[in-house]
């Protein structure tokens, strides 16, 4: 599927809240979509620098467990197929 987002980053919380780094998503219309790198055929290096712009990207969109690192953070995530 073809999709023309937002790139933006968010902070990452951990169990109780507290900051843990940052992550990517795609704000497209009402939705923000996980980018789910270690599923993706483009790399975070390789979009890193388009934060705060629109990108045109072809994607899967996929329910499940978005990482392993927290828990509770599943549903509605992207794997990028290609970055235009």
């Amino acid at each position: 599927m073809k999709l023309t987002c937002l790139l933006i980053e968010k902070t990452c919380v951990d169990e109780n809240w507290n900051p843990k780094g940052k992550d990517l998503y795609l704000r497209c219309s009402i939705q923000d979509y996980y980018i789910k790198f270690c599923e993706s055929k483009v790399t975070k290096e390789d979009i890193v620098s388009r934060i705060d712009t629109t990108v045109t990207v072809e994607v899967e969109i996929v329910k499940g467990v978005w990482d392993d690192c927290v828990l509770g953070r599943e549903g509605y995530y992207v794997r990028l197929l290609k970055m235009n």
